[in-house]
């Protein structure tokens, strides 16, 4: 039940900056130093369609997580001078070419729903856009120093910064305002991305380790000694229980956030890393490095795991979080006399609320469920090894 590699893909004198998924389609997308998008056509016979990008090295990419199908693929990418790219793959037209910051571009995040996209940049700013009409929203301005990343929540509604001056911002994308602050770090920040349940952050450093961060009490709840080099991605998996990390170190990791552990180390690459991504069911992943090789795996161990229908608002967070033994934030203390209690109408929950209650309640029984389900397979796999291991001693 290990990760297997199913594909290799090579594109020479070429630095990887950035791997995706199509979603709908088996196809991949990368970007690098070749100053090209490469879309990697696995429908059948392996054919590869490279998209040019200008005189600049390309640094991110990304696709419309609502491409239905395989024709309609719509790309965007950015590069070093800080131009966005538009390429829609069923029409035989120019991209749209934008200017979106005056500097590098880090990285691009779409919403769910791909009605708008954010950019963070080396111009130490985020910004938000509608899609598709490329409109310019909001420009999100806090950080002293270089932008690493910025990615929306699951629902759209906040967006978290990554900085180089080793802090990490949460902001409103209505009002534009920073809510939260989590800084000074040990290092420089190298990504930010939401749990899959919206109240929990990860957060990457360049000193090779990553945190779980619950934003309702600013609880550092794991932190890993991850990486001996800068982290380049960070990404948990759609049923919130594992994370995949790389690194410039050239490995690749996959965290157990249930147990609180490292659960597979992968050392395919031979040189450093620096993208990986899980698709949208994360049944498989890919990984890319700075010598043009491209990887897709099969997960595989996700097989293990009881599949719930949808992440809710309510799913899978305080599971999670009793798994990692964290308690909820301390309720407020009034200071003075106590005061008399006001006499208040007493009124009955409307249906819509007991509805979202027993909701939320199947949702953690469905989570326990998966976790213990999870947990016997792996016993069983063990006993499995051991039972071999004895078996061939005894000959």
């Amino acid at each position: 039940m290990d990760p297997i590699c199913l594909n290799k893909f090579e594109v020479e004198k070429c630095k990887f900056t950035g791997c995706t998924f199509c979603p709908n389609s088996p196809n991949l997308v990368t970007c690098g130093s070749d100053h090209k998008v490469h879309l990697h056509q696995l429908s059948s016979k392996y054919r590869r369609t490279d998209f040019k990008g200008g005189k600049y090295e390309m640094t991110c990419v990304t696709v419309s997580p609502t491409t239905k199908n395989v024709s309609d693929t719509i790309i965007l990418s950015a590069n070093k001078e800080g131009r966005i790219r538009v390429n829609e793959t069923s029409i035989q037209k120019k991209p749209n070419i934008f200017t979106a910051h005056q500097s590098c571009v880090n990285s691009i995040h779409f919403t769910p729903d791909s009605t708008r996209f954010t950019t963070s940049s080396n111009d130490q700013t985020a910004k938000v856009w509608d899609f598709p009409s490329l409109k310019f929203l909001s420009s999100l301005r806090g950080h002293t120093s270089w932008v690493t990343s910025s990615t929306f929540s699951p629902d759209g509604n906040v967006i978290v910064t990554s900085s180089e001056d080793k802090s990490v911002r949460l902001w409103d994308v209505r009002t534009r305002n920073s809510q939260q602050y989590f800084g000074k770090m040990s290092a420089s920040v190298t990504r930010a991305v939401f749990h899959p349940d919206g109240s929990i952050i990860g957060t990457a450093l360049k000193d090779g380790t990553f945190s779980i961060i619950d934003t309702r009490n600013h609880q550092v709840i794991q932190k890993y000694e991850a990486h001996s080099a800068p982290i380049t991605s960070l990404q948990f998996h759609p049923t919130g229980s594992f994370a995949l990390t790389t690194s410039l170190d050239k490995k690749i990791c996959i965290w157990d956030l249930v147990e609180g552990q490292l659960f597979y180390t992968i050392g395919s690459h031979t040189s450093p890393i620096t993208d990986g991504k899980w698709n949208f069911d994360g049944s498989r992943f890919l990984t890319c490095d700075s010598s043009g090789v491209l990887l897709q795996w099969q997960t595989n161990f996700d097989k293990l795991i009881q599949k719930i229908g949808s992440t809710t608002k309510s799913s899978p967070d305080q599971i999670l979080a009793d798994a990692m033994d964290v308690a909820p934030p301390p309720p407020a203390r009034s200071s003075g006399p106590p005061q008399p209690t006001p006499m208040t109408k007493i009124e009955m929950p409307s249906e819509d609320l007991i509805e979202a209650k027993l909701d939320r309640i199947l949702n953690q029984i469905q989570m326990l469920t998966k976790t213990t389900m999870m947990l016997d397979k792996r016993t069983s796999m063990q006993e499995e090894k051991l039972l071999k291991i004895q078996t061939k001693s005894s000959h």
